[in-house]
């Protein structure tokens, strides 16, 4: 309460829709706390780094050399947690959106949103002299909007289904290193309702999304394939108007500026992105790993 009188001159001459809007901001500041708070309650993982820049004099840009010079990646990590048992370090890394963000490995097959699994093979590769040597962990998106999907139903939700909500949305998404070490240091024995895998303990297995250091070797090689074969392709060049999509029309060209520039119309080709299962997409990498291999 505090703050909208010593911040917005409180709220007296506020208009009604901007009094409810200005509590669902509340409401969803709390609830992120709250989840943070929880998060970190049962979990062994700390944030050891906020805005953590790929490009900066700690931690190089990640390079891949291509066919004439090089390509140099940077960007900026939301949050860095480490954990340490029994001498080792796990590291993951924590990206926050503000929409709905689900993390599909299928899609960086067409080299789409490699941005996590980018930073992390980053921070493996330049960021020792930050962190030491770790185990590659983790890389999640934390949603920002808890809660916000009850309100937009109705202006008088019900207290249970608000909770309800709240734990739904606040729901991490990625993938996580198969090891009982990493899930009980992040919280998802004692907590599995808020996290993308975990681990049956009847069935003695681990479900959800989880990856090996195998398969995260792997995926660091196809990735650091696809930045070449970008990179390659924009030093000849070669940069076609071949947008991703679907039902043959692409997926963003109807909000695109430079629609009319590119000339692309319906019925031009498209891209069509992979889906596959998580299961499913780590398959594909082991056998991508056995053609290599022969």
């Amino acid at each position: 309460e505090c703050y909208i009188y010593d911040k917005i001159g409180g709220s007296e001459g506020k208009s009604k829709r901007f009094i409810f809007l200005y509590n669902r901001l509340v409401d969803t500041c709390m609830a992120i706390v709250a989840r943070l708070k929880q998060e970190f309650s049962v979990g062994a993982f700390e944030p050891c780094g906020f805005e953590v820049e790929i490009g900066s004099p700690e931690i190089p840009a990640y390079e891949a050399q291509l066919e004439n010079g090089s390509v140099s990646v940077r960007g900026s990590i939301d949050r860095v947690d480490l954990m340490e048992k029994d001498g080792i370090k796990y590291l993951r890394i924590i990206d926050y959106k503000t929409g709905k963000k689900e993390f599909k490995l299928s899609e960086l097959f067409d080299g789409l949103n490699i941005q996590m699994v980018l930073y992390l093979m980053a921070l493996e590769k330049n960021g020792k002299a930050v962190y030491g040597d770790f185990i590659p962990s983790g890389v999640l998106y934390l949603p920002s909007r808890i809660g916000i999907a009850d309100y937009l139903k109705s202006r008088s939700p019900k207290e249970e289904d608000v909770n309800h909500q709240k734990t739904l949305s606040g729901k991490l998404s990625g993938m996580m290193l198969e090891s009982l070490v990493v899930m009980k240091g992040m919280g998802a024995i004692d907590s599995p309702k808020y996290f993308p895998a975990g681990y049956d303990s009847v069935k003695e297995k681990f479900t959800g999304n989880t990856f090996t250091g195998r398969d995260f070797k792997n995926l660091s090689k196809m990735i650091d394939g696809k930045i070449k074969d970008m990179g390659n392709f924009l030093h000849n060049g070669e940069i076609p108007a071949i947008p991703v999509g679907e039902n043959d029309e692409g997926k963003m060209c109807k909000y695109c500026s430079y629609r009319a520039i590119c000339g692309y119309e319906s019925g031009d080709e498209i891209r069509k992105i992979s889906d596959f299962s998580h299961k499913n997409t780590i398959e594909m990498l082991v056998g991508d790993e056995d053609e290599s291999a022969t």
